[in-house]
């Protein structure tokens, strides 16, 4: 909280020269500084507080960067009086002396990387460096002492704000004990060579040192699970913003990280029950894979997200407890309208330094600025680019959070089942299958009160996941994920992310979309266009209707990114357009060779079923399973589903207890045979709950496409089926499981990785047929589609703003779209209307 204004401040009118100088020109303020004392005290400021960015909008050549850097710093500025030496807040290298290795010039032997160290004493008050876009600057000058005869200078403020992203010099570990960082709230030293192990092990890179750090980005840092936990048990609930993307971290550290980082209690309530439902958690139960159990319980509005207050910002509460000790606050869930602090180096630099327009040179306000006080843990959570993290650990990961993430940033995430059994046996099993299926419930204000800002795969949203190869070209990858693994997809996991189901979530940036789709890809992100633009409909109706008097209302999603990957056909080149070849000819996907002539390449699996067993003959003997499944797989796929059920439920009967009604769906009318009593392992305790296996006879006509799925899969006997049981989540209810059931997930799941059996009449050997090359040519553009979508809705929002009566589906929010170039160190960025 800032400090309150003296009461001459509060009762004291502002001059017109305050109001009036935001809105003069920067070319103007050398002019303006000697006109008068007063106009020196306004414009000064301003001109000197970020002096790179400043003389470039004074017209300095790009070339004459390093040439005005070195007179500025070691002649010109010895001769200024310290008074205007402190107004120096910032000094920004972000676009200023690119070039610098170019660069030769008389300064004394001093290289740009060995001035750094004259910049704490040389500026006393500087808060803010950034050397983004410099990898050739060493950064370990800041924390080596100023050269005493080249300025006699008193203390200085520590920095606030250090960003070195990039550096290809490696820092000590001594750097982060420096006393000039001492007082950090920003530090950036992402994608820099060494590891970060010996910093944090040897406590340079902790809170003894940085007291006051609140953000922190470790991007492509190798860093390893042991190395991210000991740092999140070392700074605690410190930080509120924390950048692990691109490093070797696995499902491990998402299992630690909420012991350590996330804000005790919860914001969740019930509150909201007839608007958002509520997450009841189970008492004391959970798995090692789902993390603590519980179920949504849901409102007769909720459950398909349609209350006619859903855009409504919450009203003010009390934050006091008269209950609680003398000052104590709840933590309470923000309104959905409240502004997310931004986590951006630019973003912090406006806030700690201010602008060229308005500096920020008394210090004490920044201190007391939100940005640097302390929020109770991380808020703001980077995942992106662990390879190794799966979908599952981060659905963990959110169920066990108390709800107060308000930045997610999960990107690509690793699909648990691995790609192997989800192929067809003609394909190659070097394949790798990611994205975020069946858990769209978890971004809902009733498991994320909070959230505002999420990227994530666009799986979310789309149900196409993504498939890589190193053995498939990338078209081929499309085209398989879309045309066989998304059916099984849609089956399983029928629910996407909807704008209404949390309207209080501002931003969203979905990753690693395709540029090519046979079709459903464009219809899905079209649809949610269409969405966004009812809510904002629904919201500006609202609006409208209301009086001064009305609730507040959210600002629904008003910011949706769409992050293309790169272009696949440059892998093709123009394989495609020959004419020299059948056009129905099923081609081969090899990347090492790219040819249409027919089953080379294809191996000897084409004789294979898709169902045939690929552990056949394998003993499994996984103690953790319990005595009832250490049996012979070989044994159990030989025999008929019937009698493999009939084993099972025997088996089911000696280990455990006899089947039993689960209480919570008495109502809906199952019978006793549709559950059975597992015993698994939680925390070290062993629990029994009753599992819903779904009708044992075969007719149930009643049950839906993917309740019948489950059931065969059961029946089927595979043991590691009848394992992982996890609560039905909303997805499931409304794939037409019971609600308040717990079910197996591994059975589920593999609803992904099994197809149904080929039929011998009508001779179909494959799960799914090979792509020919026609079908790889007919894959439509889905940036020129959505373009042309764009263009379509926009011109009907104009006429209907003309006067027309035309109706139209245009959202009219901020669209960027990113193109991904084959090189990793390229985007392109477009903004649509």
């Amino acid at each position: 909280m800032a400090l309150l204004p003296s009461y001459q401040e509060a009762v004291a009118g502002a001059h017109w020269l305050e109001l009036v100088a935001p809105y003069a020109h920067v070319r103007d303020y050398p002019s303006l500084c000697l006109v008068s004392p007063r106009f020196y005290e306004q414009f000064a400021p301003r001109l000197w507080s970020d002096p790179l960015r400043t003389i470039r909008v004074l017209g300095l050549d790009p070339g004459d960067d390093l040439k005005w850097y070195y007179n500025f710093v070691l002649r010109r500025t010895g001769m200024v009086r310290r008074a205007t030496r402190c107004l120096v807040l910032s000094l920004d290298f972000r676009a200023f002396a690119i070039d610098s290795s170019e660069f030769d010039i008389d300064t004394g032997g001093r290289s740009l990387s060995q001035t750094f160290a004259q910049l704490p004493s040389l500026f006393p008050k500087l808060r803010c460096i950034l050397l983004d876009g410099h990898p050739d600057l060493d950064p370990s000058f800041f924390s080596r002492p100023a050269d005493p005869t080249s300025l006699t200078a008193p203390s200085y403020h520590p920095l606030l704000l250090l960003s070195i992203p990039h550096c290809q010099t490696q820092v000590p570990v001594t750097f982060f004990g420096a006393t000039c960082l001492r007082g950090l709230v920003y530090l950036d030293v992402s994608d820099a060579p060494g590891f970060l192990k010996n910093a944090v092990v040897q406590s340079f890179l902790s809170p003894t040192n940085m007291p006051s750090l609140r953000i922190l980005k470790a991007r492509d840092r190798e860093m390893d699970d042991d190395t991210a936990v000991a740092l999140c048990r070392s700074f605690k609930d410190q930080l509120w913003s924390l950048d692990l993307s691109r490093n070797r971290l696995t499902d491990a550290f998402c299992r630690y990280i909420g012991s350590f980082c996330f804000p005790p209690g919860t914001l969740r309530t019930s509150s909201h029950f007839e608007i958002e439902g509520f997450y009841e958690p189970a008492a004391c139960a959970g798995s090692v894979s789902h993390g603590p159990f519980g179920f949504v319980q849901e409102s007769e509005w909720s459950v398909n997200f349609n209350h006619p207050d859903r855009h409504v910002a919450d009203a003010p509460i009390y934050t006091r407890d008269a209950h609680l000790p003398t000052g104590e606050v709840r933590s309470v869930r923000h309104n959905g309208r409240a502004p997310i602090m931004s986590d951006i180096a630019g973003d912090v630099k406006e806030v700690l330094a201010g602008t060229t327009r308005s500096p920020r040179a008394d210090v004490e306000d920044v201190y007391h600025d939100q940005l640097c006080q302390h929020q109770g843990g991380v808020t703001h959570l980077h995942l992106s680019g662990n390879n190794a993290v799966s979908a599952r650990a981060v659905q963990r990961l959110i169920r066990s959070s108390p709800g107060h993430l308000r930045h997610l940033d999960c990107g690509s995430l690793l699909l648990d089942d691995g790609p192997s059994p989800i192929l067809p046996p003609w394909l190659a099993r070097t394949m790798r299958l990611s994205g975020f299926l069946g858990a769209a419930h978890l971004f809902r204000p009733a498991l994320s009160p909070n959230l505002q800002v999420l990227r994530i795969h666009h799986s979310l949203v789309t149900q196409i996941p993504s498939l890589e190869s190193e053995d498939l070209v990338a078209m081929a990858d499309l085209w398989l994920a879309e045309t066989f693994v998304r059916p099984r997809v849609e089956l399983a996991y029928p629910e996407v992310f909807v704008p209404d189901m949390n309207p209080r979530l501002y931003s969203l940036t979905l990753t690693n979309l395709p540029r090519y789709s046979t079709g459903p890809l464009i219809r899905k992100l079209i649809k949610f266009l269409r969405l966004a633009a009812a809510q904002e409909r629904a919201i500006r109706d609202a609006k409208s209707s209301s009086s001064r008097r009305s609730p507040i209302m959210l600002r629904g999603l008003r910011h949706i990114r769409l992050e293309f990957d790169p272009d696949p056909t440059e892998e093709l080149g123009h394989s495609l357009d020959s004419e020299d070849l059948d056009p129905g000819q099923p081609i081969n996907l090899t990347s090492k060779e790219f040819s249409f002539f027919g089953d080379h390449g294809w191996g000897s699996s084409l004789s294979q079923s898709p169902n045939t067993p690929q552990l056949a003959g394998v003993r499994h003997s996984d103690s953790r399973l319990g005595p009832m499944f250490q049996t012979s797989i070989s044994e159990s796929v030989r025999l008929p589903p019937q009698q493999q059920l009939q084993r099972l439920q025997q088996q089911h009967q000696k280990y455990s207890p006899q089947p039993r009604r689960h209480g919570e769906v008495a109502e809906t009318g199952a019978q006793d045979n549709e559950y059975v009593m597992h015993t698994f392992d939680w925390n070290g305790t062993a629990l029994t709950l009753p599992v819903w296996i779904g009708s044992t006879t075969n007719d149930d006509v009643s049950a839906s496409p993917a309740v019948k799925e489950y059931t065969r899969l059961l029946r089927n006997g595979k043991p590691h089926h009848w394992t992982d049981p996890v609560p039905a989540s909303p997805c499931h209810v409304r794939a037409g499981v019971p609600t308040g059931v717990y079910l197996f997930n591994a059975a589920w799941d593999a609803m992904l990785v099994v197809s149904a059996p080929p039929s011998p009449r009508r001779g179909d050997v494959d799960a799914v047929r090979r792509p020919t090359r026609v079908d790889l040519a007919s894959m439509r553009d889905v940036v020129a589609a959505l373009k042309e979508y764009r263009t379509r809705t926009r011109m009907a929002c104009e006429r209907a703003r003309g006067g027309s009566d035309e109706s139209h589906d245009h959202w009219t929010g901020k669209l960027e779209v990113v193109l991904k170039e084959a090189s990793p160190s390229y985007r392109s960025s477009k903004f649509w209307r």
